[in-house]
C-alpha cells in the first residue's frame, strides 16, 4: 500500500483486509489511530474511521451482512459497523482486556466470530457474529496467541503463539488441537492464510508449510523488514451469499438480529 506524502512517516499497518465482492482493501493503522480503505490498485483512498480508536489490532470483513469488525486492545473491546463507517457498535466489552486477532465465518449456518485475548488469562473465544453465544474455546498452552486464520472447507481454527512458538489448528469448539509446527522460526506470526497451505509472515520473513503436517516448509519472500500483515486470496474460498441491512446487522438462519447502532 503506498499513501501519498507519506514517504518518510513510519506507518504501523496491523492488519488488512481484502473485500472480493468491491475489491477493496481495509486496513487498520494503529500508529495513526485509524482505519482505512482503497481500491484494489491504491486509488479512492478513504478514511473509515479516524475517531474513537486507540490501538486498532485485527479487522475482518463480513462479507455476506458487508459489515467490518475490528479488535481495539487499548479500547478494550470489538466493535462492528457498516462498511461505509456510516453505523458503529460495540459488540463485546466485558471481560476483553488485549483483544488481539480476529476472524470470521458468515457462511449461512455458521455465523461465527473468533477472537484471541493476551489479557491475565490468554485465551481464544469465539461468539456468534452479534457477540451472543460466547464461549472460551482455548486456554492452555496459550500465552500471545495471534495470527488466526479459518479453513472453511475442514472448519479448523489456526492460530500461532510468538512467545511459545508454535502454529496450532482446532475444531471450531476448540476440540482435535493439534500441532502444525513447532520451531525458532515461529517468531512473531503477526497474520496467516490457510489456501490450502499455511502461508504466515513475521516482521521479516513471509514462509509457506503443509497445513497438516508443517512440512515442506518454503520461505517465499525473505529480508523484508517491518512486514506486518498478510492477505492471501482464493476466488473460491468465500461464496456468493450477500446480504444488505439498513443497520448493522447479523443475519442468522431463523431470526435476524440487530442492535441500535451508537451513532444513532
Amino acid at each position: 500500500l503506498h499513501q501519498p506524502g507519506s514517504d518518510h512517516t513510519a506507518l504501523l499497518f496491523n492488519h488488512l483486509y481484502f473485500d472480493r465482492v468491491t475489491s477493496k482493501i481495509y486496513w487498520a493503522d494503529a500508529s495513526q489511530k485509524k482505519i482505512w480503505s482503497a481500491n484494489q490498485n491504491g486509488t479512492d483512498k478513504v478514511q473509515v474511521f479516524s475517531t474513537g480508536l486507540m490501538a486498532p489490532e485485527s479487522i475482518a470483513v463480513d462479507w455476506v451482512g458487508r459489515n467490518l469488525y475490528w479488535t481495539d486492545s487499548v479500547m478494550e473491546n470489538i466493535e462492528v459497523s457498516t462498511l461505509d463507517g456510516q453505523f458503529r457498535k460495540i459488540l463485546l466489552s466485558k471481560n476483553v482486556t488485549s483483544p488481539r486477532g480476529l476472524v470470521l465465518d458468515p457462511r449461512n449456518y455458521t455465523y461465527l466470530m473468533f477472537w484471541s485475548d493476551w489479557g491475565q488469562n490468554p485465551r481464544i473465544e469465539r461468539s456468534f457474529m452479534d457477540g451472543s453465544g460466547r464461549q472460551v474455546i482455548v486456554t492452555s498452552k496459550v500465552y500471545w496467541p495471534n495470527g488466526l486464520a479459518l479453513d472453511y472447507t475442514t472448519r479448523r481454527l489456526y492460530f500461532a503463539d510468538a512467545y511459545l512458538k508454535y502454529i496450532d489448528y482446532c475444531d471450531y469448539d476448540g476440540r482435535n488441537r493439534h500441532q502444525v509446527l513447532a520451531s525458532d522460526m515461529v517468531r512473531w506470526v503477526c497474520s496467516r492464510s490457510v489456501v490450502p497451505p499455511v502461508v504466515h509472515l513475521d516482521y521479516e520473513v513471509i514462509e509457506r508449510v503443509d497445513k497438516d503436517t508443517g512440512a515442506n516448509m518454503v520461505v517465499m519472500r525473505s529480508s523484508m523488514s517491518g512486514l506486518r500483515a498478510l492477505k492471501v486470496h482464493a476466488r473460491d474460498r468465500e461464496d456468493a451469499l450477500l446480504g444488505r441491512c439498513v443497520i448493522v446487522c447479523s443475519v442468522f438462519y431463523h431470526y435476524t438480529s440487530k442492535y441500535c447502532p451508537q451513532t444513532l
